[in-house]
């Protein structure tokens, strides 16, 4: 019997302290998957996460969670998880065993309730949610308002949808208009995830490559609360609201098949957008990018085999592939910078999309297309300015190049601090926002500039602004500095007061690797120097 050992971070308050430690705690994995010829490399029992999910790149190596492989035998639920660390560890919420193999959903026989279930009935069951506590402030400007997803209030995800660990959480507008003569709200907001976990005593633990909640939720300031998901019913269109596009009752189905379009471990979707479409069933399509995970590395490292555009014209029901969308990983056509992205839609008839190579370790990419041409490749313009402004106009020099990917420029200015040191010495480092990771765009009325929001080497929460899309960007500002437990994926919500211009208040949607779930988190912009 293989074990798998998780040193977590402590359950309860929140605890500033990076040296603050807790109790190793061991939970009974499965037994060992012989690994498919097509899939990544086998495991290194000596390297720690190195897992087939992005999140395994999210860790910060000074302070998060560390996961690793251990042969010592079964686990002893009779001994002291404070001394022996082949203990089982009864007080602290484990998720899941990320190096079980994943299954076909088709494979996964239903687990949860025959009923829908209510968050009343979820609460039954429900953990003390994990580190951070809610209301907790993490920096002058910003706190944790409560958990998005998870078997935590204020959504119970695990009994409801089958959610027990996701991450990201792209973030956008489906672009419908409420009729108030239907019971329901057709103004939604729409939320993807990647890599998704559900019983983890089930085979596979109900792995997903993605998943999709619905919320129609205008109270930010307690976190985005999820209605209950529908069985789809092609004669009732209010299924077409529910809290989740559902496989059957109470369990999220994913969205995204691998297309197989090339290899993939995993496909992950990086950004969200809808179009007016009229003469489609809503009038409005919806756009997903995703890329195609092909292996994963060390911390803040993966490979892509490609990136492409799936959408759908049924509120995210049901979703289509556009094989001519794809952007192959290639270092000599300049696709290889638009393997994750973020979409902007301003009023100017364009969709505008910013570019990261895979990984954590790149600049950002501009380019725009006619938001009727989204599936058409060669109508893309790329921006081929510099990072800086021009003096005395209010963006840099540049042209947009049409078709040609590998005009593109890198957008963000890289901030370089001279350090005196003993004895005169100079010494020269990065500054914040050097790196650019999953990252999220928006136009903000409240600072009347354009936002990007991202994590950065040190793993902090940085944002750059603008006065026009394609810059000139700031400096990096730190929102948050790293916390134990690794974050990463900070996705901003497109009905926030600042970004409405209703007021200063900027919300958004932070995962949290040691917990693998996804956190409602607020900034309040004034208060950001």
């Amino acid at each position: 019997m293989t074990t798998s050992l998780f040193t977590a971070q402590p359950v309860g308050a929140l605890d500033l302290d990076p040296a603050a430690t807790a109790p190793a705690a061991t939970v009974d994995a499965v037994e060992p998957i012989a690994l498919d010829a097509a899939a990544p490399a086998a495991l290194d029992v000596a390297t720690p996460a190195t897992f087939g999910v992005e999140e395994s790149a999210a860790l910060d190596v000074a302070t998060p969670a560390t996961f690793a492989l251990d042969d010592s035998g079964p686990v002893d639920a009779t001994a002291d998880p404070a001394t022996d660390p082949t203990a089982l560890d009864t007080a602290t919420p484990m998720m899941m065993a990320a190096a079980v193999e994943p299954v076909a959903l088709a494979a996964t026989a239903p687990t949860t309730f025959a009923a829908p279930v209510t968050l009343a009935a979820a609460a039954l069951a429900a953990p003390a949610p994990g580190f951070p506590a809610p209301g907790a402030q993490l920096s002058p400007s910003t706190n944790f308002i409560s958990w998005l997803t998870g078997n935590f209030p204020d959504n119970y995800t695990l009994s409801r949808f089958g959610i027990n660990g996701t991450d990201v959480g792209i973030i956008w507008d489906n672009g419908m208009v409420d009729d108030p003569s239907t019971p329901y709200n057709e103004h939604q907001l729409l939320i993807a995830f990647g890599d998704t976990f559900g019983d983890p005593n089930a085979p596979g633990q109900q792995w997903r490559s993605n998943v999709l909640l619905r919320t129609s939720d205008l109270v930010l300031s307690d976190g985005l609360s999820i209605p209950n998901g529908t069985v789809i019913n092609a004669a009732d269109l209010s299924t077409y609201f529910g809290g989740a596009p559902l496989a059957y009752v109470n369990f999220a189905k994913q969205i995204i098949d691998d297309p197989n379009l090339g290899p993939a471990v995993t496909i992950i979707p990086t950004a969200g957008i809808s179009v007016p479409t009229p003469g489609t069933m809503f009038g409005v399509t919806q756009y997903i990018n995703f890329m195609a995970v092909q292996q994963w590395g060390n911390p803040g490292y993966w490979t892509t085999s490609y990136s492409a555009i799936a959408y759908s014209q049924d509120n995210g029901q049901n979703w289509t592939v556009a094989p001519s969308t794809v952007r192959l990983n290639q270092w000599w056509t300049g696709n290889q910078n638009f393997q994750q992205v973020s979409y902007v839609r301003p009023d100017d008839g364009y969709v505008y999309m910013y570019g990261t190579p895979n990984g954590r370790q790149g600049n950002a990419y501009l380019a725009r297309v006619p938001e009727q041409s989204m599936l058409d490749l060669t109508k893309y313009q790329y921006w081929n300015g510099s990072a800086a402004a021009v003096p005395g106009q209010p963006g840099p020099a540049g042209q947009w190049v049409t078709g040609n990917p590998a005009a593109a420029t890198a957008i963000f200015p890289i901030q370089t601090i001279t350090s005196v040191g003993a004895c005169g010495a100079l010494s020269q480092s990065r500054g914040a926002g050097s790196t650019t990771s999953e990252m999220s765009v928006q136009y903000n009325a409240y600072l009347k500039k354009y936002i990007a929001m991202y994590t950065d080497q040190n793993n902090s929460v940085v944002m750059r602004t603008s006065d026009l899309p394609q810059g000139a960007w700031s400096y990096a500002k730190v929102l948050m500095n790293q916390q134990p437990g690794g974050i990463y994926a900070p996705m901003m919500n497109p009905w926030s007061p600042s970004t409405k211009g209703t007021g200063s208040d900027l919300y958004w949607n932070l995962s949290l690797f040691s917990t693998y779930d996804v956190m409602n988190m607020r900034t309040d912009l004034s208060k950001v120097n």
